[in-house]
């Protein structure tokens, strides 16, 4: 037998308590773990109730790095105590074995009759999608290694059914099709691009959460007032103007859109997944598109 295609691995903390109880929390989980994934050339993770489950197309002794960077960072972004540590780690035979592999972590909530987490922000399904711009490398490793695994079926794990991705904006070509969104979407703005920067909220002065404020102000568009947008984010008026001015890298405003999209359709504000206010529909880029200051 050859050696395996990757390794699918469990972790937990050592007194099992829930990993990630609240969206921020699952936030700075998702952040931990794409921190250290590129070097094992993470494809998929899901963290539901008490555990982690990640599957990884690296060698065997880049498993053990991986994990020991998760936990550590995993404790220091969620100020849990408790160690963690690896429940098992399985070889992934064979293509086959990888794909299925796949499929099976990101139906973990489905698995366990969960559905505490809808948007996925404790998995990397944003990332594949481009509806998060924090591990971008995540959907490039499942071009490589996966390429039967389409958008379709990925936009389908998140419950919206056929043409998900579509209605999500994640096509390659087209423009939005849609009336401008309802003025009770906007409101959901704001969380939308939190969660496609993985952060808990967008005040303050760090590079993403400001990179998460022009993207949202892009995502907007003009038909919003600035008044109204500077009441949104907590920013003044000649910053809305100033971040309008200044040109947003595509992926960044897609990502935005896409999570504010699916917000919105969740929340049953129309029939199907409503567009935000017109304008072209950023193609999805499969290289991702991480923040810029």
């Amino acid at each position: 037998m050859g050696a395996p295609l990757g390794w699918h691995i469990g972790l937990r903390l050592a007194d099992d308590r829930v990993l990630a109880a609240t969206p921020g929390e699952r936030r700075l989980l998702a952040r931990a773990v794409l921190q250290h994934g590129e070097r094992a050339r993470l494809v998929a993770f899901r963290a539901v109730d008490t555990h982690l489950h990640a599957e990884l197309l690296c060698e065997r002794d880049e498993v053990a790095h991986f994990a020991r960077g998760v936990g550590r960072a995993m404790a220091l972004a969620l100020r849990r105590r408790a160690a963690s540590h690896t429940s098992f780690v399985k070889p992934l035979a064979d293509q086959r074995h990888g794909q299925s592999t796949l499929r099976y972590i990101l139906a973990q909530e489905r698995h366990h009759g969960l559905d505490s987490d809808p948007f996925h922000e404790a998995s990397n399904l944003p990332d594949l999608l481009g509806l998060r711009v924090v591990g971008p490398y995540t959907a490039r490793v499942l071009a490589e290694a996966f390429p039967r695994i389409g958008r379709d079926e990925l936009a389908a794990a998140l419950g919206l059914g056929s043409g998900a991705a579509a209605a999500l904006g994640l096509c390659r070509s087209g423009a939005d099709a849609g009336p401008d969104a309802d003025p009770q979407d906007l409101g959901l703005l704001e969380d939308a691009a939190a969660a496609a920067f993985a952060l808990t909220e967008l005040r303050g002065r760090t590079p993403e959460a400001v990179a998460a404020r022009h993207a949202a102000v892009h995502a907007a568009g003009c038909a919003v007032p600035v008044r109204q947008m500077a009441e949104l984010l907590g920013a003044g008026e000649r910053t809305i103007e100033r971040l309008r001015a200044q040109p947003c890298a595509p992926g960044l405003v897609a990502a935005v859109r896409g999570q504010w999209r699916l917000r919105a359709g969740s929340r049953g504000v129309s029939r199907g997944v409503r567009p935000p206010p017109s304008g072209p529909s950023e193609p999805f880029d499969d290289e991702g598109a991480p923040w810029r200051e």
